[in-house]
C-alpha cells in the first residue's frame, strides 16, 4: 500500500467510502449503485462503453478502459474501491479493467460482478488483481468483501 493510499484511507475514515461502479448496461447502474448505497457507499456510476444507453445526467460515461484506470487513478476523484461487471455480451471485459487498474497501481480493492459467477473466472480476475468475483444479486456480500479490504488496508497501514 502507497503511502498517498494510506493517507487518503485515513481521511476516507470520516466519510464514505467512493465506489466506482462500471457496466456496460446502463440501464443496470441505477439499481446496482442503489444495492450498493444502501450498504453503506458513495457509488459513482460509470457506463463503459462507446454508446450511451441514456442521457441520465447521474452516470458518467466513459468510452475505453484506460479511461476508467484514468478516473479512477486522478486524487481529486477520491475513489476508494472499483466494482466492475464481468462481461459485455460474452466479451470478459471486467477483467481487462482489473488488469488495467492493478498494472497502473490502483492501491483499492477491485471486486467484480456477473450475473453468473463460476470458480474458473474467479480465479482468474483474482489472478489479475481482483478481492474476487461476485454474484451481482448479492450487493451485501460484495459491500462485506469490499469493507474487509478497506479495513485490512487500513490496519496494514498503522
Amino acid at each position: 500500500m502507497t503511502k498517498k493510499w494510506a493517507d487518503e484511507t485515513e481521511k476516507a475514515e470520516h466519510r464514505k467510502p467512493r465506489l466506482l461502479l462500471v457496466d456496460d448496461m446502463g440501464i443496470m447502474l441505477p439499481k446496482l449503485a442503489e444495492n450498493l448505497e444502501k450498504q453503506g457507499f458513495e457509488v459513482i456510476k460509470v457506463h463503459l462503453g462507446k454508446d450511451a444507453p441514456s442521457d441520465d445526467k447521474s452516470v458518467l460515461h466513459i468510452a475505453t478502459i484506460e479511461d476508467v484506470t484514468k478516473y479512477a487513478m486522478t486524487p481529486a476523484n477520491r475513489i476508494d474501491t472499483v466494482v466492475t461487471d464481468l462481461n459485455d455480451r460474452n466479451y470478459p471485459y471486467g477483467r481487462y479493467v482489473v488488469a488495467d487498474l492493478a498494472k497502473h497501481k490502483f492501491n483499492g480493492p477491485i471486486a467484480v460482478h456477473s450475473g453468473e459467477p463460476n470458480p474458473e473466472m474467479d480465479a482468474n480476475v483474482k489472478a489479475k488483481g481482483a478481492i474476487g468475483l461476485f454474484n451481482k444479486g448479492e450487493p451485501e456480500v460484495i459491500a462485506q468483501a469490499i469493507k474487509q479490504a478497506l479495513a485490512e488496508c487500513a490496519k496494514a497501514k498503522g
